[in-house]
């Protein structure tokens, strides 16, 4: 699904109260704009992370591993609304509610984002779209520690340090 690039995106504070819509466009070119955006962190069998390489194609981070599901939280949805069809267009997952992890705010050089992050064990198919991402794979936290640090996104790192120091791993 090509990028629409006068969708709109919700605004947050940094506390990740709504306060108004912008345009993708605006969102990524205006980094006062903080806008919200869910991840899901997927994990399968074993614990393994499900991890995504992001397409050539994206404008952010083309071609980088990364969290398992992302995406920004559209005009009129609730971060889980948001969460259900991010899950289900980058990996066909439907059905499963995931569960609340954590909230943070995401500093690039590109943009900021509040970021609601969410986890889901699943054991089922996946279904990846094939303009958004390149590749699934699961990894264990052996696999990623031990891999070039550089073909992960910064914000995938980020997201997994804090997604370890939980005290356990979260069950659906």
């Amino acid at each position: 699904m090509p990028v629409d690039d006068d969708e709109l995106l919700v605004l947050a504070n940094a506390r990740g109260r709504t306060i108004g819509t912008a345009s993708r466009s605006a969102c990524h070119s205006d980094r006062s704009l903080v806008h919200k955006s869910v991840h899901i962190i997927v994990s399968g069998p074993g614990g393994r992370l499900v991890l995504q390489k992001r397409s050539l194609l994206k404008k952010i981070q083309p071609g980088k591993w990364d969290t398992s599901v992302g995406g920004h939280v559209l005009a009129g949805e609730t971060v889980e609304q948001a969460a259900a069809r991010e899950l289900h267009e980058e990996l066909g997952i439907s059905g499963p509610a995931p569960v609340f992890l954590y909230q943070y705010l995401w500093e690039s050089p590109v943009e900021r984002e509040f970021v609601t992050t969410f986890a889901l064990q699943w054991h089922g198919p996946i279904t990846h779209h094939p303009e958004e991402i390149d590749e699934v794979r699961s990894w264990s936290l052996a696999e990623i520690a031990s891999a070039p640090q550089d073909i992960f996104t910064p914000n995938f790192l980020h997201e997994l340090s804090l997604y370890t120091a939980l005290p356990q791993p979260p069950l659906p």
